[in-house]
């Protein structure tokens, strides 16, 4: 049965550093960007104002000297020692991205005179994930076409929507045919609703990020294809929830499900609390009548300079699952992240919402979590 169909609310993780699972390298860590003093909507941050803050950011650019990441068993060893560990705690499902340079390396640039291109060569590294998840009864989510910097292939255009879309659309008709009947439910993009915060902080790249007219464009070629290439699948678009202003009307025109993000701890080291989740959900409830899950939600464990802890972030968890399931409004929760890596992001709290540390051992929030989901089931 396809996922949020079966009336029982669904128990998920999210998994950023696929690159284990598809046998591949970590991307490239990213160093401070230049702007980093961001103001969220819900007002001055904390970490920002921190009096230990240069030292954090020195801690930060000192670990982007980390030794590498140790050589992981076989792509094959690795799924099914996620799968049996997913299994064992009950989680249901699993939220990746499907990386578009995972599939496909280097594009063309569209001529004006000739946009039908020679297509790029696909290569489906994922397929064992996709398999060892699937065969084993977990459902995937799997997040299309995310614009992030460190996931486009060679040659991306993210100057030009119109050349951007032209390389996009035949790369996602291809994923999504790929895996049609192996997975059902598809998020396209990520954030629309924040692409300028993504360029902010570094993340993504490029002008179409900027243009008014990209989220709507671009949100309506991915619905297309999935409707196309997968017809009886569902379609997500996920939205950083606690915006002040939120364009429901057009997020509801594209989306069979509305994922809603949650952070309220992300610049507050000491917010265990995820009180806003049913609050905002019955809201948006009302105002789309859509079916909604939380897709991301999660509580930094670090940097402990900053006063973010593990105790906190396992604090954190049991909130949000008491709050997910109480509401009656959600259908699923999807706890970020599974896991720390070697790779380093920016900003630096980032690099700490794994449930599991970067050598996958088990904080606080992981046993939390399991607890949580075991008594609910």
């Amino acid at each position: 049965m396809p996922l949020f169909e079966s009336g029982k609310f669904q128990w998920g993780i999210n998994i950023d550093n696929v690159w284990i699972y598809a046998g591949l390298p970590p991307p490239k860590s990213e160093i401070m960007p230049f702007l980093i003093s961001l103001k969220l909507s819900r007002g001055p941050t904390d970490t920002f104002e921190h009096p230990n803050l240069s030292q954090a950011l020195d801690e930060h650019n000192n670990n982007l000297q980390l030794p590498d990441e140790p050589e992981p068993e076989s792509v094959e060893q690795v799924c099914q020692d996620l799968v049996a560990r997913l299994k064992e705690a009950k989680i249901s499902f699993v939220r990746a991205w499907f990386p578009w340079n995972y599939f496909t390396k280097d594009l063309q640039s569209p001529d004006q005179d000739n946009e039908r291109q020679t297509p790029p060569t696909f290569e489906f590294i994922m397929d064992t994930f996709v398999e060892t998840l699937t065969t084993n009864g977990l459902g995937v989510l799997g997040v299309l076409a995310n614009g992030y910097s460190r996931f486009l292939p060679n040659g991306a255009d993210v100057e030009n929507l119109r050349k951007y879309l032209l390389q996009l659309i035949p790369s996602c008709e291809e994923i999504v045919r790929h895996y049609k009947g192996t997975i059902d439910i598809w998020q396209i993009e990520n954030e629309p609703n924040w692409w300028k915060g993504h360029v902010a902080v570094d993340w993504r790249s490029g002008l179409i990020w900027l243009e008014h007219k990209s989220e709507e464009m671009i949100l309506e070629a991915l619905h297309n294809v999935v409707r196309q290439e997968c017809p009886n699948g569902k379609i997500v678009i996920n939205v950083e929830a606690d915006r002040r202003s939120i364009n429901w009307e057009l997020y509801t025109k594209y989306a069979d499900v509305l994922g809603l993000d949650f952070y309220p701890g992300y610049v507050h080291p000491r917010e265990s609390s995820a009180a806003e989740i049913r609050a905002i959900a019955s809201d948006v409830k009302k105002q789309t009548g859509k079916q909604l899950i939380v897709t991301e939600t999660g509580q930094p464990s670090g940097p402990q300079l900053l006063g973010y802890s593990e105790g906190d972030q396992a604090e954190y968890v049991k909130s949000a699952c008491e709050e997910s399931f109480s509401s009656d409004i959600l259908d699923g929760l999807a706890v970020w992240r599974y896991s720390d890596s070697y790779w380093r992001s920016f900003p630096m709290q980032e690099n700490h919402f794994g449930l599991l540390t970067k050598e996958r051992d088990p904080k606080k929030a992981w046993f939390e979590y399991v607890d949580q989901i075991k008594a609910r089931i």
